[in-house]
């Protein structure tokens, strides 16, 4: 059975609405084609004033950046020339001197610092190399790269001794050998102990030699003596041709001799050793240098006792010359067995 044909008017409202449904689509389309040009538009100029402001910055950053260059570039000139002309007994080299603001510094006045800053390096150097001297025969220290002075030459200026109980080869033979072959026959039993009171050897041994002595054998008591280190012109710890502070106190080593001499080894018998416990130092003067004699006055004051234990108080006065240069007071030394100091425990009784 056929389906019935719409009627006229039906077919006619229906084009109608449809026509009025494209022209809503249409009118919707223009007004959001509408609203994203405005927006598109607004956005552009709200970037571009800030990137404008931005590139201000960066470029007045720029130009102060410039010009603090060109005032150190200038400033450094300037000095350069002013140490020239001192060397040289001259009036100042050219430089640019112009009165300038921060605002109006050129490119052409910076490449005419750089230029004058060249050219006063050239002649600073000349003037250095013409005053090159010969290194003088001898030690001769050599000072940081860069400064101009003369290198230091060390000479030997040892003192003259004129009374040696022991020289250099018998403080050898003390502190490596056999302890009778200085002192004599009298302290030969303590060369069979499996311990004895030494002075350091080889690089350590800061004595060149005894040149006075007031002690006997067994006798605690105030005693004294006198040393002398001639501080070699190229020893390895010289600083600047100059000791340094540790080499000057532990030249004044032979408290250790003069205490041996006294015979401490006949107490301690192998089984005690020394240990030095406190001493206060004074530095009067600049340290010696090389090719100088240290002379080390030594006294040993007091001495006190608990038991077996023995300790003794010593000082001493160094000089160079006559001069005074270190002073070491209120020393305590003495021996004691491995126990008594592993448990670091003493007790003193004065005598």
């Amino acid at each position: 059975m056929k389906q019935p044909l719409a009627s006229n008017s039906v077919l006619e409202q229906q084009r109608t609405d449809a026509m009025q449904n494209d022209s809503t689509t249409k009118n919707n389309s223009a007004i959001d084609t509408t609203s994203t040009k405005n927006n598109t538009s607004a956005i552009p100029r709200q970037v571009t004033q800030q990137a404008a402001t931005h590139q201000a910055f960066l470029k007045q950053r720029q130009q102060a950046q410039a010009q603090i260059a060109t005032l150190l570039t200038l400033q450094l000139d300037a000095e350069l020339n002013a140490n020239i002309a001192n060397k040289i007994g001259e009036g100042s080299l050219s430089s640019p001197n112009k009165q300038f603001s921060q605002a109006s510094i050129s490119q052409e006045s910076i490449l005419q610092a750089s230029t004058s800053q060249a050219s006063v390096k050239k002649e600073r150097q000349s003037i250095l190399e013409a005053e090159q001297l010969p290194v003088p025969e001898g030690f001769a220290i050599q000072g940081p790269k860069g400064y101009a002075y003369p290198p230091l030459a060390l000479r030997k200026r040892f003192n003259q001794a004129n009374n040696i109980i022991w020289d250099t080869a018998d403080l050898v033979e003390f502190a490596e050998g056999d302890i009778a072959k200085v002192f004599g026959d009298d302290y030969k039993i303590i060369d069979s102990y499996s311990r004895r009171v030494r002075l350091p050897s080889t690089d350590y041994l800061l004595v060149s030699r005894v040149t006075a002595l007031e002690a006997k054998l067994h006798a605690y008591k105030k005693s004294y003596m006198c040393t002398e280190y001639d501080i070699p012109v190229d020893a390895p710890f010289l600083i600047d041709g100059q000791i340094p502070w540790s080499v000057s106190v532990e030249s004044g080593q032979c408290d250790l001799l003069l205490i041996a001499f006294i015979g401490i080894d006949f107490q301690a018998q192998g089984e005690r050793v020394y240990r030095l416990l406190d001493c206060e130092l004074t530095f009067l003067e600049d340290m010696a240098f090389g090719g100088e004699t240290l002379r080390y006055e030594i006294h040993i004051d007091s001495y006190a006792k608990n038991g077996e234990q023995l300790l003794f108080f010593f000082h001493y006065d160094c000089y160079v010359g006559d001069k005074k240069v270190l002073i070491m007071r209120n020393g305590c030394a003495g021996f004691f067995t491995d126990e008594e100091l592993h448990d670091g425990k003493l007790s003193l009784i004065h005598i």
